[in-house]
C-alpha cells in the first residue's frame, strides 16, 4: 500500500490499494485495440468504504497526447513568428534611417501676396535711443531678384530706403539735433532743469528766428511762440535760464499761445462758470502774426475731471 500526501495539507493522507486492471472486448494490432479499465482505489485511511475509480481508453490517452503536442507546436510557431517579425522590423527601420534619412536635403518654398502697406521704420542705438526713421513714402522693400541674390549667392543687398530722418542726443539723453527731409536740420536747447527753451530749424535759421517755450514754477507750459534775435548762441544760452525769457519788450515775439491754470479767466466771459480748475488748464489765448485779435478758449470741468 502506498501513501500520497500534500505538505500543504498535513492532516490529509491518501492510501492506495492494489490496482485492478480489466480488459473488456478484444481487438487486433499492437497494442490491441479495445477497452482498458484502470481501477485505482484511494481511501482516507486503511479501512475506507468510499473508493473512487478512474477509467481511460488507449484512444483517449492518444488523443490527449496529440492535442497537447499540437498546442505546443502552435505556441512554438507563434513565438518564432513574433521573433522573426521583430527582427525584420528592426532591420527595416535601421536600414531606412541609414539609407534614406541621412542623405535627405529639405527644400521649402512658398509664394504669397503681400498685404501690408505704409511701412514706417524705426532704428535705435544700443542705448535705446531713436536714431533714424523712414516714412512710408521712403520705404522700398527688396525686389524678388534681390531676394534671390541673398538666398542663392549669399550676397548682402541693402534696401534703397529714402527720406530718412536722423536724431542725435546730448549727454543728458535729450534730443539735440534732428535732420528731416522737409525741415532740414533742427536744433534744440534746454535750461539746467532739462526744460526745452529754444529750438530752430533751417527756415528759422535763415530768418534769425527761434521757437521758444516758457514754464511756470511747477514746470507747466505757460507760453509758446516764435521770437527773432541776432544775439550769439552763448548769450541766448545764458538768457534761457531766466524764467521770463524772452520778454515782449526786448524781443519781437509772434504766433504766441498763452496757457493758464487753476484760476478762471476773470471778467472776460462772465456767462461761463468755470469749475473744478485745480491743476487743470483754465484758458488759452492765441495771438497770430500780423493779427490784432486774440482767440480765447475757456475750460470748465465736472467732479470727474471731464
Amino acid at each position: 500500500m502506498n501513501q500520497i500526501w500534500n505538505s500543504d495539507l498535513p492532516d490529509l493522507t491518501l492510501l492506495s490499494h492494489p490496482q485492478t486492471v480489466t480488459v473488456e472486448g478484444g481487438g487486433t494490432g499492437n497494442p490491441p485495440t479495445g477497452y482498458y479499465s484502470y481501477c485505482v482505489e484511494y481511501g482516507f485511511g486503511e479501512n475506507t468504504d468510499s473508493p473512487f475509480y478512474l477509467a481511460y481508453t488507449y484512444a483517449d490517452y492518444l488523443a490527449r497526447c496529440e492535442a497537447d503536442d499540437l498546442a505546443k507546436k502552435a505556441d512554438l510557431l507563434a513565438l518564432a513568428t513574433k521573433k522573426l517579425e521583430n527582427q525584420w522590423l528592426n532591420t527595416y527601420y535601421n536600414t531606412l534611417e541609414l539609407s534614406c534619412l541621412d542623405n535627405v536635403t529639405e527644400a521649402f518654398t512658398y509664394t504669397y501676396t503681400p498685404r501690408e502697406y505704409h511701412y514706417t521704420f524705426y532704428y535705435y542705438d544700443q542705448s535705446g535711443h531713436l536714431v533714424k526713421t523712414v516714412p512710408p513714402k521712403g520705404v522700398h522693400p527688396l525686389e524678388a531678384s534681390q531676394v534671390d541674390r541673398v538666398i542663392n549667392e549669399g550676397t548682402p543687398v541693402k534696401p534703397g530706403h529714402t527720406l530718412p530722418s536722423y536724431y542725435r542726443y546730448d549727454s543728458r539723453d535729450q534730443l539735440a539735433i534732428q535732420e528731416s527731409p522737409d525741415g532740414g536740420e533742427s536744433r534744440f536747447w534746454y535750461d539746467r532743469a532739462g526744460q526745452l527753451r529754444l529750438s530752430r530749424n533751417e527756415v528759422q535759421a535763415a530768418a534769425d528766428a527761434y521757437s521758444y517755450t516758457k514754464y511756470d514754477h511747477l514746470g507747466r507750459v505757460v507760453e509758446t511762440g516764435e521770437m527773432e534775435s541776432t544775439e550769439s548762441r552763448s548769450q541766448l544760452l545764458e538768457s534761457i535760464e531766466e524764467p521770463t525769457f524772452p520778454d515782449a519788450q526786448t524781443y519781437n515775439c509772434h504766433d504766441i499761445t498763452l496757457t493758464s491754470y487753476d484760476q478762471p479767466l476773470a471778467g472776460k466771459y462772465p456767462a461761463i462758470e468755470q469749475e473744478y480748475l485745480r491743476t487743470r488748464v483754465s484758458w488759452t489765448a492765441m495771438v497770430e502774426r500780423d493779427r490784432t485779435d486774440t482767440v480765447f478758449m475757456v475750460y470748465s470741468y465736472d467732479a470727474h475731471e471731464d
